[in-house]
């Protein structure tokens, strides 16, 4: 995952944040915002990051994710977090959501991670996203976002149809103790 996904020193594992939310939590945090953004709104305003709320939309959830991947190099290498080592000041601390994660957690932020986001009800959504996938071919269908288009309404049933197919496999699988083999046998059917 380090290693598909690197970082640099000014990206600060923000893409590997972005993709454990795709990944593992079915939320794409590029879709929160429009995008491009103007830079014309954001240059006079100091830590855009933090400040703008051009970009902060994003950036608050991402940056506390990105925060748990202290002490992993921009290769995929642990290089070990050390006590009374800062994270960068000018971005949100490590956490999960409303959760900042305990300090005595970071230098194992991945794993405090990985419970808050098996936590999350998300993560089954994900998981059967990830099977439904897997088995059809097919991504999940995007929320239709042009109701101009002819068939919008036909658009909308389909994706109510299967988002509605793809919650009730989740409960199926948190309901299973996320037994894999609920929703590959509900996906087949």
């Amino acid at each position: 995952f380090l290693n598909r996904w690197p970082t640099t020193p000014t990206n600060r594992s923000r893409g590997r944040a972005r993709q454990v939310y795709k990944s593992f939590l079915a939320f794409n945090v590029l879709k929160i915002s429009e995008r491009p953004v103007d830079a014309s709104k954001i240059t006079a305003v100091d830590n855009p990051t933090m400040n703008s709320t051009n970009c902060n939309v994003c950036h608050t959830v991402i940056d506390p994710m990105s925060g748990a991947f202290r002490g992993w190099s921009e290769n995929g290498d642990y290089t070990k977090f050390y006590e009374g080592a800062e994270w960068h000041n000018d971005m949100l601390p490590a956490g999960f959501g409303t959760e900042q994660m305990p300090p005595t957690f970071y230098d194992k932020g991945l794993q405090w991670a990985a419970g808050q986001i098996a936590a999350d009800p998300r993560f089954a959504i994900s998981t059967v996203y990830t099977i439904y996938t897997g088995v059809t071919g097919h991504e999940p269908l995007s929320y239709p976002a042009d109701a101009t288009v002819a068939n919008f309404k036909d658009q909308l049933a389909a994706w109510h149809a299967q988002d509605a197919f793809f919650r009730t496999t989740a409960d199926l699988l948190v309901a299973s103790d996320f037994n894999v083999k609920t929703v590959v046998k509900a996906v087949v059917k």
